[in-house]
């Protein structure tokens, strides 16, 4: 939501784009045998949903993790909570009720944690998140540990 209210114009263009990519890449993407990967003319993105993510390698990460009402972005390696960028990453974690015996409150506040987690984190662009507004992404898999910060 933050991101929202500095970058207006992000969060209603990129959806947008979502949608003209698919409807405007001719062919290519009905005709791709991944069902993952959205083709345009001139490049390749990644569906960013968590079937899609589940493919790729898993991996140990550690960082920041901002939740809040529609709101999921994890920052690797992160000691302090940065400025929000084009290069944000959506940490795609639902369903977040069985998160809740590790600390993890979603209760629509804005809540960050200090978190170590299982997960994938591809290095492919895409449309990830709430309505498609980030262009990478990951996936949690297992919490390791979770700290509530804030």
């Amino acid at each position: 939501m933050r991101l929202c209210r500095k970058h207006l114009l992000r969060c209603v263009s990129v959806p947008l784009l979502v949608l003209v990519v698919a409807c405007t890449a001719k062919d290519s993407a009905r005709q791709n045998a991944d069902p993952c990967i959205l083709v345009s003319e001139h490049q390749k993105f990644l569906v960013g949903d968590p079937d899609c993510l589940r493919k790729f390698p898993q991996k140990r990460m550690a960082g920041l993790w901002e939740l809040g009402y529609e709101h999921s972005v994890f920052y690797e390696n992160a000691a302090f909570l940065p400025k929000p960028s084009d290069e944000d990453v959506w940490l795609e974690a639902e369903p977040y009720a069985r998160w809740k015996a590790y600390g993890v409150n979603f209760d629509g506040k804005t809540h960050i944690y200090r978190i170590e987690f299982i997960g994938t984190n591809p290095d492919v662009p895409g449309f990830y998140g709430h309505a498609g507004m980030y262009k990478r992404g990951a996936l949690l898999l297992k919490i390791i540990q979770a700290t509530e910060l804030r």
